[in-house]
């Protein structure tokens, strides 16, 4: 028995449930690891106070990019989820 290719790299390996979520965990790691080492990293550079508030400025924009990419991929699942489950909509 033959799988075409095709095919076999259009199965489903989870849930659409499971990776919306383990998405949404990967993203907040990033943001919190993204805070911690760029603080980390930021401490041991002396510089002047305008790159100290804008390397801030920065790593804030970072992390809150990466909370709202999160965000966005629990929603799309969570909308999906709604399309799914409710009736289909007569046309006029």
């Amino acid at each position: 028995m033959t799988i075409s290719t095709a095919r076999w790299l259009g199965r489903r390996l989870s849930s659409g449930a499971f990776d919306a979520e383990v998405g949404r965990l990967i993203c907040f790691a990033g943001a919190l690891s993204v805070l911690v080492l760029g603080f980390w990293k930021i401490g041991d550079v002396a510089t002047t106070e305008a790159a100290l508030v804008l390397g801030v400025l920065l790593l804030l924009a970072v992390a809150l990019g990466c909370v709202i990419l999160g965000q966005l991929l629990w929603l799309s699942h969570q909308v999906k989820r709604l399309q799914d489950e409710s009736p289909p909509r007569q046309r006029r």
